[in-house]
C-alpha cells in the first residue's frame, strides 16, 4: 500500500476518535443539563409544599416569619 495511503487512512482514524471524544462530551453536557433541569422542574414542584409547611409552623408558633 502506498504510504500516502497509510498516512490518510491514519489521519481518518485519529479524526474518528477525536470526534466520537467530542461526540462523548456533548452527550455528558446534555446529561448534566438534563439533570439540572430535572432538579429544577422538582424544586417548583416542592415550592407548594414547602410554602404550606411554613404557614403551619408559623400558625403552630403564633408568629408571623414572612419577610415584607
Amino acid at each position: 500500500m502506498p504510504s500516502g495511503i497509510v498516512e490518510t487512512h491514519d489521519e481518518i482514524l485519529a479524526a474518528s476518535d477525536d470526534f466520537q471524544k467530542r461526540l462523548t462530551w456533548i452527550e455528558q453536557d446534555y446529561a448534566d443539563e438534563r439533570t439540572k433541569i430535572a432538579n429544577l422542574e422538582g424544586a417548583a414542584k416542592l415550592a407548594p409544599t414547602l410554602a404550606a409547611g411554613s404557614d403551619i409552623l408559623e400558625a403552630r408558633l403564633g408568629r408571623s416569619t414572612k419577610r415584607s
